[in-house]
């Protein structure tokens, strides 16, 4: 991720030329994305002016790297993990799996970190399964 933010620092004119090429796409996207050269020179420049201006980056790595989940969840709870995420490899779902025996965990093949990028469309019907399961659950 740091060398991900690294490159979002490039000059505008840069990044352009980066993300203009499939194969330059492929390469800056690749933890990200199961398949960056998918999206479009516009989409991945857009990706990366907005890592560049996320003030919440460094903060975030900084939390992550001592966090421990020790709580129950009693909201229900859909863990969909993209099963080619190169930065939370899909071996640790198993790991989630007895954090959060209650939740539903569902795996994404061909999916990467990001897999609303990957498979919008299943991400959309996973969301929606989610808050009508809770909506039924409720009414009973």
């Amino acid at each position: 991720l740091s060398l991900l933010r690294s490159t979002s620092q490039l000059p505008d004119p840069a990044l352009r030329t980066a993300t203009h090429h499939p194969r330059m796409r492929r390469a800056i996207g690749s933890l990200l994305y199961a398949y960056p050269e998918r999206m479009d020179a516009s989409t991945s420049f857009g990706d990366a002016v907005a890592l560049r201006s996320a003030e919440a980056f460094w903060p975030t790595i900084r939390s992550g790297l001592h966090y421990t989940f020790r709580d129950d969840v009693d909201v229900p709870t859909t863990i969909a993990w993209g099963t080619e995420d190169r930065l939370l490899p899909y071996r640790q779902a198993g790991r989630a799996a007895r954090l959060l025996p209650h939740a539903t965990h569902v795996p994404l093949p061909g999916s990467g970190h990001v897999p609303m990028r990957d498979d919008p469309d299943r991400i959309t019907r996973l969301v929606v399964e989610t808050v009508e399961g809770a909506r039924e659950r409720r009414a009973a």
